[in-house]
């Protein structure tokens, strides 16, 4: 297969237009291109998180490859290795339940429908941000496509499960509940291909719940040097290199996958900065990993997701980076020599509602740490004050069972992460 070049999808011809419509879902009142103007630094207006310092807010004016410059009481320009993640105010990402979408082999996430694909590569179109241009991403890149999510809760979970089951060839997943596999050779407006020749099969796309990729065919570079975790305010995340301002209102980018990006800062809701000072533990193999089931049932962990694969959300906000397990299970990490710190946001996750009660342990060179009350669904989460790891060699992030047993332990430790101490240089 081959990868297509690279497309430069270009906004600035059309941000303004696109301000007053995503200021609609921003809560944001704009008339006219005065207004617009005006509320350009409002729209820019985030809080900066630092390696080992205290967060700085204020409007940011400049971002390149280096540093990043914010307007605040004193104005800052922070060397880009130092910043571990700008937050847009009042725009937390929402990923909608009922969307399609686009699962690439990286965890990357796509709030977006297939417009239509063949052997190659897929057309896709944002379904919220429908103003965003379309992407072309390689066959080779995408884990799952997820065309109707069902309406019922259970059953997007038992969709989920069944997406991650392992397959040795590309898998249809039918709405009536029953699957087909082949080799994916295409999509039109109503049709999924299937083989080709002769033997092609052609199963209308209206019966197709999701489609699974054969994970043997998968390949897509891996993130080489420093890079950015971009998050949208429709939910969708996506790796990309060479984050920088452009005419201070659009964030120009290029995606792991090929394509060239201008996104309006209106559709920005975070950036987690990657390859700094910054070790985001999800991006981190564990040393080793223990599951201790209460009864016989076997719940996997995942990066970036909650313990059923959904997203992790606690309280309503989304969190793109972290880890997702259920109770009782064991994660160790390798501390490197240059980690000086630990932070995490801990909470039982929004899909086990007001239910779940389980403790939450830090044990650094197998010493506690910190070592959490009961926690249960709808509670605040827990924002860790930062755990000193100079010098330690082994970070273990326990859940254990409450008092309910592991009844809808659905634990997430979202936004684990190791700060290193600042380089001599």
């Amino acid at each position: 297969m081959r990868t297509p070049a690279p497309r430069r999808l270009t906004l600035r011809t059309v941000a303004l237009c696109l301000l007053p419509l995503w200021a609609g879902s921003l809560g944001l009142l704009m008339t006219g291109s005065s207004a617009s103007a005006q509320q350009g630094p409002a729209l820019r207006h985030a809080t900066v998180r630092r390696a080992g310092e205290p967060a700085v807010q204020g409007v940011i004016t400049r971002l390149d490859a280096r540093e990043l410059t914010v307007v605040s009481e004193p104005d800052q320009t922070l060397p880009l290795r130092d910043v571990v993640a700008v937050e847009f105010t009042d725009r937390p990402p929402q990923l909608s339940e009922l969307s399609p979408l686009v699962e690439l082999v990286n965890g990357d996430l796509l709030a977006a429908r297939v417009i239509s694909a063949d052997e190659e590569q897929a057309r896709v179109q944002f379904t919220r941000l429908t103003l965003l241009p379309e992407l072309t991403i390689p066959l080779e890149a995408l884990r799952s496509l997820i065309l109707a999510p069902p309406a019922d809760p259970a059953a997007r979970r038992e969709l989920r499960r069944l997406l991650a089951r392992p397959r040795e060839s590309d898998q249809l997943l039918l709405a009536d509940g029953d699957s087909q596999a082949g080799d994916f050779s295409g999509l039109t407006a109503e049709t999924f291909l299937l083989g080709s020749g002769d033997t092609q099969q052609r199963v209308p796309q209206a019966t197709v719940r999701a489609v699974g990729f054969n994970p043997e065919l998968a390949n897509l570079p891996p993130l080489k040097g420093p890079g950015a975790l971009v998050t949208l305010i429709d939910g969708s995340r996506f790796v990309a290199t060479d984050c920088h301002w452009e005419q201070g209102e659009s964030l120009a980018c290029q995606t792991l996958f090929g394509s060239a990006l201008t996104i309006p800062v209106a559709a920005l809701s975070r950036l987690h900065f990657l390859g700094g000072r910054a070790r985001w533990l999800s991006r981190i193999e564990p040393q080793s990993t223990q599951f201790d089931p209460y009864l016989s049932i076997d719940w996997p962990w995942h990066r970036d997701r909650n313990c059923l694969g959904e997203p992790l959300r606690l309280r309503g906000v989304d969190y793109p980076l972290g880890l997702g397990v259920h109770s009782r299970q064991s994660l160790v990490f390798d501390i490197a020599p240059t980690d000086q710190k630990f932070h995490a946001t801990l909470g039982i996750d929004d899909s086990a509602g007001d239910r779940g009660a389980a403790l939450f342990e830090v044990r650094v060179d197998g010493k506690t740490r910190y070592r959490s009350p009961p926690l249960r669904g709808r509670m605040p989460p827990v924002v860790l004050e930062p755990i000193d790891v100079s010098g330690a060699r082994t970070l273990e992030l326990l859940v254990d069972y409450g008092p309910a047993a592991d009844v809808l332990d659905h634990a997430d430790w979202c936004e684990a992460v190791l700060i290193a101490r600042p380089s001599k240089d």
